[in-house]
């Protein structure tokens, strides 16, 4: 990497977490010959703004200037940052894509993305809106962990696979709520701590008939401490600690 924050890659290979928390890199170049690129290899680099894929690497691609790392096969985004715009011909956002990038503010899955995966926008502590479009069919387990000022997401009317601990949730079984109720410690995640709106497209009676209501109350034991308004077209629910209200 030179002194201005470019990092330039032609090795065959990037091994995994190989560049991961690296503060100083501003921009990535993906040379010819790199044909593998390890999970998190780019993860928590907050100050990447650029990355370029040499056009004429087979393997890997950053075509129309999207900044990001897509792979040409699988048409999956390896690596994104803050000024990425996602390509109509990505399928799915890969593992870590945007870990770290507390630049980001606003967030839209766009309807040609399938599926999310895990941690893909995991510390993206800079993120407040969430957009998902219809025809996301699944989001990863952690996907927007330590997302703490998210504050407001939109949801389509539609099913969509959505994991448990998608905003940090952690499951808890029998015997840690039994241990919980014994030793007076209460049990809570750091969920939806800035979560203040969702706005759902379709009525009251189509959010409560979605699979979204069963990931929102699942069994994970999730408490909010704001009260959370569910705009839908017909009116607004109300969720606080654990119940909705009309």
């Amino acid at each position: 990497m030179d002194n201005n924050g470019i990092l330039f890659i032609d090795t065959v290979k990037i091994p995994e977490i190989a560049h991961k928390g690296n503060s100083s890199i501003r921009k990535i170049r993906i040379g010819k010959n790199v044909r593998f690129i390890g999970a998190e290899a780019f993860s928590l680099c907050p100050n990447l703004e650029s990355i370029e894929v040499d056009e004429n690497n087979r393997w890997f691609t950053s075509k129309n200037g999207c900044n990001a790392i897509i792979d040409k096969i699988s048409g999956v985004l390896l690596a994104g940052c803050y000024k990425t715009e996602i390509p109509e011909y990505v399928k799915e956002i890969g593992p870590f894509a945007f870990c770290g990038q507390t630049k980001l503010k606003k967030v839209t899955i766009p309807t040609h993305i399938h599926r999310v995966s895990a941690y893909a926008f995991d510390g993206c502590s800079g993120l407040v809106e969430l957009k998902v479009e219809k025809g996301v069919e699944s989001i990863g387990e952690y996907c927007f962990r330590n997302c703490t000022n998210l504050e407001t997401i939109y949801l389509p009317n539609a099913k969509i696979d959505i994991d448990a601990t998608v905003f940090g949730v952690i499951p808890f079984n029998w015997d840690d709520m039994q241990n919980s109720l014994l030793n007076s410690s209460p049990i809570t995640a750091p969920c939806f701590e800035g979560i203040l709106d969702i706005f759902f497209d379709g009525t009251m009676k189509d959010y409560y008939n979605s699979p979204v209501v069963e990931w929102y109350l699942s069994g994970s034991l999730i408490e909010s401490k704001r009260i959370i308004y569910v705009h839908c077209k017909d009116g607004k629910l109300t969720y606080n600690k654990w119940q909705f209200q009309i």
